[in-house]
């Protein structure tokens, strides 16, 4: 978890993005709306417990008022429950 905390409060916005956009990803089977279990998807569980984790939320939302548009757009994915993503049906 303290990688996570580290790539969210680095002073470089690639750090910063690069975390949020993981976080603010689809992470689930789309079809059952449940998270994946571990031998469906390598990143689902990582993404499960440090979405989950209060530090990770605080940090993400601190970041819904930064002054970089391409960062608060990121973090206001990444602020929504893991279940409100819409599912993309292409």
């Amino acid at each position: 978890m303290n990688e996570w905390i580290a790539l969210l409060e680095s002073k470089r916005a690639a750090d910063v993005l690069s975390a949020l956009v993981f976080l603010g990803g689809r992470h689930m089977v789309e079809t059952e709306r449940r998270f994946v279990d571990k031998k469906d998807g390598l990143y689902a569980t990582l993404f499960e417990e440090t979405i989950l984790d209060a530090n990770i939320r605080a940090l993400i939302s601190r970041h819904t008022k930064s002054p970089s548009r391409w960062i608060r757009e990121a973090a206001a994915l990444a602020s929504r429950g893991p279940r409100d993503r819409p599912i993309d049906n292409r």
